[in-house]
């Protein structure tokens, strides 16, 4: 995992918020989104940036499960990607990157978030309790 995956400041937020357990979740979780930006038109909707705001937004006394539930429900979620022939990207078992190199991406919009958000909570506290 190199360490450019998130901003300094996502990993110096969750220092100070004494969730430094969380670096290496939220690290691996972007680099699934990595290159998604270039189809965001806005940089605050960027995936980094998202997170970011999130966690400056997220009560001193939150849990993991609560940390979980909200950015599971971050708006970057609600893109989607699709090659010609119809193949959809799977954020949580490929890479954006890794499904770009396979072939062309055509990128989308939508009202609700994919992963749905039960399955993105579970998967970043799976990520948590495993320690990666």
């Amino acid at each position: 995992m190199t360490l450019d995956c998130a901003p300094p400041e996502i990993a110096q937020i969750l220092s100070r918020q004494n969730r430094t357990r969380w670096i290496p979740v939220l690290e691996s979780w972007l680099e699934q989104y990595h290159g998604l930006e270039q189809f965001i038109p806005c940089e605050s909707e960027h995936p980094r940036q998202l997170v970011l705001t999130a966690l400056l937004e997220l009560p001193e006394q939150a849990d993991d499960q609560l940390m979980a539930r909200r950015m599971a429900r971050l708006d970057f979620l609600c893109w989607r990607a699709r090659h010609a022939d119809g193949e959809r990207w799977q954020p949580l078992h490929e890479s954006f990157h890794g499904f770009t190199a396979r072939g062309q991406a055509f990128c989308w919009q939508w009202d609700t978030e994919r992963p749905e958000p039960p399955e993105t909570e579970a998967w970043l506290l799976s990520r948590l309790r495993d320690g990666r």
